[in-house]
């Protein structure tokens, strides 16, 4: 099994961006003391071989997040050399950014040059661009003049020196919340939305003529998480997705579009509905397979969103309220790792919190299935999703696509409901409104 290895670079950020989950508290600096001092000697690869042993050789990607990982990206370097030396595997680095630190050029070109240190191994450095749309979706939500300054980073990173054994690969990361998602009621910003991901990121990329560059794909927005849906805000997503798909059609015959062809949200095609048992194919996010994220004071995760869950000091301060909770899942016995099921105190955490996802993913789940359909039928009884979900028929079909939407965050569900397999009702009042038969379709 390949495993992809997650850092920290830093707990600080430049931007100040509303829907963020990250609780901005003055316990981060403290975090962000312990994240340099993890980062010093052989404290990470000594804490990835205790958690992985020899599968250590399998480790073939490494991504660091934070914060804005900029900030301080050189302390990464130790670690990658680290990785390098032990398996043969590792090939992969990524990083995410709001491209709007001070440093972030010199940051940029700082991470390529190590990488050039390693001259007989190929890298993939892979830069996520975290931008939400044009600047009136993305300065009122991340700042003043984000927008301007991240496209004048991004035009610059296009110019800077990649040593022989490097290939850069750039992928969009657009966030929406429920009040930009307003912006997609009309179909000519639904048109300028996109286009300015194609005209400012995606064809300025794809149009270099060199091979230092992978072509960039186009990528849709998600959704601000934690987030809680009303039957309205339901409504108002069944007329946005109906839009999007009155924008496809419409791009199949004028050509719009360069490189988007699916525009809807979640899009998931022509998805056939099982008739008895269900197995949710999920197989990656939040399970503890193939993804490590390591951790001060010996602790690890299973999701780059619980970095700061581990600090007391962070969790009592947090607007979030972050509580202890008892996990419920699957008919085990009643366990808590800790504030949240995807922060590992040992290895054995580890190891019971993989068996706890295996049910989850792998295992019929008629079960889960049928007490989503109850959830389901009792939201359309008291009318705040559609009334045709009151039907047996319809309510399953219902559960099957909500479960396969793959929208449900497993750190969400575990923070809002207590359980990995608990989805947020407000999800289902977001799609069962109208939202998820355009989704299903041709």
């Amino acid at each position: 099994m390949e495993i992809n290895v997650s850092i920290y670079s830093t707990s600080l950020c430049c931007c100040r961006c509303k829907y963020c989950y990250i609780s901005k508290n003055p316990a981060l600096m403290d975090l962000d003391r312990y994240l340099e001092e993890a980062s010093k000697g052989n404290y990470y690869i000594d804490l990835l071989k205790e958690y992985v042993g020899n599968d250590i050789e399998n480790v073939t990607s490494l991504e660091i997040w934070g914060g804005e990982p900029t900030l301080h990206l050189d302390r990464s370097y130790n670690f990658i050399t680290q990785l390098y030396n032990s398996s043969k595997k590792f090939t992969n680095v990524f990083f995410s950014s709001s491209y709007y630190s001070d440093n972030f050029i010199d940051a940029f070109q700082g991470i390529l040059n190590h990488l050039g240190t390693m001259p007989d191994r190929n890298f993939v450095l892979q830069s996520q661009v975290s931008i939400d749309g044009p600047k009136c979706i993305t300065d009122p939500y991340r700042g003043d003049g984000v927008t301007d300054r991240l496209i004048e980073n991004f035009d610059k990173a296009l110019n800077l020196n990649i040593p022989n054994n490097v290939q850069v690969k750039f992928s969009l990361k657009p966030t929406l919340s429920i009040e930009t998602l307003k912006f997609l009621l009309d179909k000519d910003f639904i048109i300028e939305y996109f286009k300015f991901f194609e005209d400012n990121f995606i064809d300025k990329v794809n149009r270099l003529n060199t091979d230092k560059f992978i072509k960039m794909r186009a990528a849709l927005p998600n959704l601000a998480s934690p987030a809680s849906y009303t039957q309205s805000d339901g409504i108002m997503f069944a007329e946005i997705e109906r839009l999007l798909s009155e924008v496809e059609k419409q791009n199949e015959v004028e050509h719009i579009f360069k490189y988007y062809k699916i525009l809807r949200l979640f899009y998931r095609g022509n998805t056939k509905i099982p008739n008895s048992n269900y197995v949710f194919r999920g197989g990656f996010c939040g399970s503890g397979r193939g993804m490590i994220g390591l951790l001060p004071f010996g602790k690890a995760c299973g999701c780059h969103r619980d970095f700061t869950d581990f600090l007391e000091s962070y969790r009592k301060a947090s607007k979030y309220d972050l509580q202890e909770k008892v996990i419920r899942q699957d008919g085990l016995k009643d366990t808590a790792i800790n504030s949240k099921v995807l922060v590992y105190n040992s290895v054995e955490d580890m190891l019971k919190h993989r068996d706890r996802m295996n049910n989850f993913y792998d295992k019929p789940s008629t079960v889960m299935i049928t007490s989503i359909m109850a959830t389901i039928k009792m939201l359309a009884l008291v009318g705040q999703i559609d009334k045709k979900y009151i039907d047996d028929d319809m309510s399953r079909k219902a559960a099957y696509q909500i479960m396969n939407t793959r929208t449900n965050c497993i750190d969400d569900s575990i923070s809002i409901t207590g359980t990995c397999s608990g989805i947020p009702i407000s999800l289902f009042r977001l799609f069962l409104n109208g939202a998820i038969d355009y989704l299903f379709e041709e």
